[in-house]
Formats: C-alpha cells, sequence, structure tokens
C-alpha cells in the first residue's frame, strides 16, 4: 500500500559557500552560491512523523538566462518559487494523500503561480522539486527504506497511467530494475576556465589542496572516461581548446574515453554549431 502522508511543516535553510575554483559556463562564472536546504517534516494517519531533507544551489543564468535579470534576481525568483511551492505542497497535503497525488497538485500549482509571475518553467519547477524530494525521503525515511525500495514497492503510489494512457498496464515495479547498481561512472565537467595541464596554472592560483586542479590531473588521479566540455560560440577557440583536452585525453585515459558537448546557448546560430560538428568529424584527432 502506498504511503499517505500530510504536510506537518517546512522549514528553510541557507548557506552561502564559495567554490573551489571558479566555474564558467556560458554567461556566467560561478565563483559563490547559496545553498537552499529545506527541511519537512510529514504527519501519517497514526500520529507517527518523518523528516525529509532536499537541498541544491541557486546558480546564475542557469535556469534564466535572461540578460535584464542580475544574479540577485535570479536567486530571489528561486527563493520565491521555493516558497511558493512550500505553500502549495502545504495546501494539496492538508490531509493524507500519496506523494504522487500531492506532487501532481503542487507542482502544477507552483508552475501556475510561476506565470503568474512571469517565471519560465523551469525556474519555477525547481522550487516544486525541493519540496517532492524533501517529502519523497521524508516517505523513505518512515518506511526505513532507501530510495530504491520505496519506488520499487509503489510507497509512492506513482500513477503512470495519468501521465501516459499506454502505461496503465504497467506498475513502477516492472520499471525498476530488481536490484540498484553497485556502482557509477563519473562524468567530468570541464568548465570554461578550467585549466587543462598542470603548466596552465599560474603560482597565484594554484590551489595546492591536495585535489586535483588541472584535468591532466582529474584523469590520472580519479581514472576518469566520461566528460562534458563546455564550448562558447567561438568557432576557433573551441576547436583549439578541444585539441588541447583530447590530447590530455588521448595521453591519460587508462582506455576509451567519451566527451558530449555543452554550449549553454552560447550558439546563437544553428549554422555555427553544425560548422563545430562538421570540423570535429573532418579532423582524426577530435
Amino acid at each position: 500500500m502506498p504511503a499517505k502522508p500530510s504536510i506537518k511543516e517546512i522549514r528553510f535553510f541557507m548557506r552561502n559557500v564559495r567554490t573551489r575554483m571558479p566555474f564558467k559556463y556560458g554567461a556566467a562564472t560561478l565563483t559563490s552560491v547559496p545553498i537552499l536546504h529545506l527541511s519537512l517534516t510529514a504527519e501519517y494517519a497514526d500520529s507517527t512523523t518523518s523528516r525529509g531533507w532536499a537541498a541544491d544551489i541557486l546558480p546564475p543564468k542557469w535556469f534564466d538566462k535572461d540578460p535584464a535579470k542580475d544574479y540577485a534576481d535570479n536567486v530571489a525568483d528561486l527563493i520565491w518559487a521555493a516558497r511558493t511551492a512550500a505553500g502549495v505542497y502545504g495546501e494539496a497535503a492538508r490531509t493524507y494523500r500519496t506523494v504522487f497525488d500531492i506532487w501532481m497538485d503542487g507542482y502544477t500549482a507552483t508552475l501556475r503561480e510561476g506565470d503568474a509571475r512571469g517565471l519560465n518553467h523551469l525556474t519555477a519547477a525547481h522550487g516544486s522539486t525541493l519540496v517532492e524530494r524533501a517529502l519523497v525521503d521524508a516517505v523513505g525515511v518512515a518506511g526505513g527504506k532507501p530510495y530504491h525500495t520505496t519506488l520499487a514497492d509503489g510507497d509512492l503510489g506513482l500513477d503512470l497511467a495519468s501521465l501516459h494512457g499506454e502505461l496503465r498496464e504497467m506498475l513502477t515495479r516492472d520499471a525498476v530494475a530488481p536490484r540498484p547498481l553497485d556502482a557509477v561512472a563519473i562524468r567530468h565537467t570541464v568548465g570554461m576556465a578550467d585549466p587543462i595541464r598542470r603548466d596552465d596554472i599560474s603560482p597565484a592560483e594554484r590551489l595546492d589542496d591536495g585535489l586535483p586542479q588541472a584535468l591532466e590531473d582529474y584523469v590520472s588521479e580519479q581514472g576518469l572516461s566520461y566528460f562534458k566540455v563546455k564550448v562558447n560560440g567561438d568557432l576557433l577557440a573551441d576547436l583549439n581548446r578541444l585539441r588541447e583536452i583530447t590530447s590530455v585525453l588521448d595521453d591519460g585515459c587508462r582506455g576509451d574515453y567519451t566527451i558530449t558537448l555543452d554550449g549553454n546557448e552560447q550558439y546563437g546560430d544553428l549554422g555555427e554549431f553544425l560548422q563545430l560538428l562538421r570540423r570535429i568529424r573532418e579532423e582524426a584527432a577530435l
């Protein structure tokens, strides 16, 4: 039987942190960021309670690329979305209901409120996901189960048919592996400001904290084989950087490796991006 919680209390906490290294993606370079934490207390029909947690960073220009908005505007919008989601989820969970039913009403209401404020759905949904994650966590805590078991046992009350009619004969367990993976591969993101080789790091920028800093060191110390490389929309600069990166990976990776590209909306013209892909296909080194 699915768990049926109500939401008794939601509390927020904020922590401001500095990044270990500048992370440049698209139009933004992240050097510090607030992390929003959410604590949710769920109550059940037998008067027992459980607490779930969720947290996420509030990054600039990640969900909303509007150039008229600055970092403070982006953070304010994300905080507003989280507080709004807390309110509408609380209304949706005044009585004991399944997590799925609470989510359906809470998610829809959060997007609707975001529309009224002029926010895009990525920004508004970020608030919804925080509450959703904390609620799922609370149900898992109440049942003493990890997420995989909570999902497979149907504790969240997912109604797949309400999302896609063709799934009406499918149970959640049918879509979940019998057991969780024992390990996952790390995908390393190479930001546009990341040093590629050790020699790229000036003495003033060297961290000397015992952890990798240049891509060259990450590859040699962590045995990486999956990479996401940020590109910035400058064809020649991107090609030169990709050549340098693939040279490091050819020398350092212990076997085959895979690269995906992430442009963060930096290629304003599809033709220019297609030219980048053509050049990559034409160069044997890439």
